[in-house]
Formats: C-alpha cells, sequence, structure tokens
C-alpha cells in the first residue's frame, strides 16, 4: 500500500510540571497543538445534522 506520513512534532506533556497547574498546563498546550494540526489539515469543524 502506499501512503503519505505526516510528521506533527506534538509536545510530550508527560513528567514536565512540579505541580498540578503546572502539568495540566503542559496537558492543554500538547492538545491545543493537536487541536490547530487538526484543524489546518481539515478545517474547522462542522455542525452534524
Amino acid at each position: 500500500y502506499s501512503l503519505e506520513v505526516e510528521y506533527w512534532p506534538i509536545l510530550d506533556p508527560t513528567g514536565l510540571g512540579e505541580n498540578r497547574d503546572a502539568k495540566l498546563a503542559s496537558y492543554r498546550q500538547a492538545r491545543d497543538q493537536i487541536k490547530e494540526r487538526l484543524i489546518e489539515r481539515f478545517g474547522p469543524p462542522t455542525e452534524m445534522i
């Protein structure tokens, strides 16, 4: 099979942050990076009926 692989460098939040708030911030940053990449690649979400 022929396929194209896209590499998305995303922050790995595992082990980052000294306290709960810092850890949550790292995971939120990774979430936001993934969301931005998905929107760039596929466009904004559409409403399903």
